[in-house]
């Protein structure tokens, strides 16, 4: 019995793995290192295996990366951290997550990313106001360079621009996670919506560490993000704040069902994978 939820686990990696060959046409990088180096179908690799230049905006260096990235879009709270671990397991690491800008779990300067995605959700705004209506060239924020460490990335925030990530690594692959969206309230409420500061006053402890450095001094900002996030990229229209979001059931459920929706728009059928939470993996 105590092997079951391995068990689960490793039926979820083949799940994502299938999935990721087979419907999104992506070779993980370490797999195809390795089936290079042993000779075996050199040509099917070479098709999957994309190395392109992304040039390190600071000092100009071209650093190869393996294509295509690879993309979750569903919102905290919809197994992006399995998928996280998944993705991992499978060789798409290192992983973009929210524990990386707060914490930094793979050793990884995320200095500023507070700040890089409250302008990246506002500059949609900005965007609309002035008229440029989706041209990326006018971003002040720069996708492909914050993600120059990372094979892949999943959860909030990064999760909720589709759009430019989209505009950014064209070739990329998507994985929507879905769950039920009275489900989903419920999860937020009993865990992530906590961490807002003006909720909780844990929060509001460790942002008086600041002086203390990482992680403290990022818990600052996430509030602040956390808002623009909501009001300008997950659920325009609906919610202004973190706040607002998680104490109305019905906003947060009509929020994900709309998000839902907005992202199979978004994404071509032929780069968006699909899983379900209960229905491709471990029940809710």
């Amino acid at each position: 019995m105590h092997n079951l939820p391995f068990l689960f686990y490793s039926l979820q990696c083949s799940f994502f793995y299938s999935s990721l060959i087979f419907c999104c046409d992506a070779t993980p990088p370490a797999a195809a290192a390795a089936a290079t180096s042993a000779g075996e179908n050199n040509n099917k690799i070479i098709q999957h295996e994309h190395l392109t230049n992304d040039t390190d905006n600071s000092n100009g260096t071209a650093r190869p990366r393996p294509r295509p990235m690879v993309f979750g879009l569903g919102p905290g709270r919809t197994g992006t951290d399995s998928l996280r671990e998944a993705l991992v397991q499978l060789g798409f690491g290192p992983t973009y997550h929210m524990k990386e800008i707060l914490l930094e779990q793979e050793g990884i300067s995320t200095e500023g990313h507070l700040e890089f995605f409250y302008k990246a959700a506002r500059a949609t705004q900005e965007h609309k106001d002035k008229g440029y209506d989706r041209d990326h060239a006018h971003d002040p924020v720069d996708f492909r360079h914050i993600l120059k460490e990372y094979n892949s990335g999943v959860d909030w925030p990064l999760s909720a621009f589709p759009d430019e990530l989209l505009a950014a690594f064209p070739d990329a692959k998507f994985i929507l996670t879905k769950r039920s969206a009275k489900g989903w309230h419920k999860s937020i409420q009993s865990s992530v919506c906590k961490l807002n500061p003006n909720r909780s006053y844990p929060m509001k402890f460790l942002q008086c560490l600041r002086i203390l450095g990482t992680p403290f001094s990022r818990f600052a900002g996430h509030g602040d993000m956390m808002d623009a996030i909501i009001k300008y990229k997950f659920a325009p229209g609906l919610a202004s704040t973190w706040p607002e979001l998680c104490n109305s059931r019905q906003i947060a459920i009509d929020a994900l069902e709309q998000w839902n929706e907005r992202v199979e728009r978004i994404i071509p059928p032929h780069q968006l994978l699909i899983f379900e939470l209960g229905v491709h993996g471990y029940r809710e």
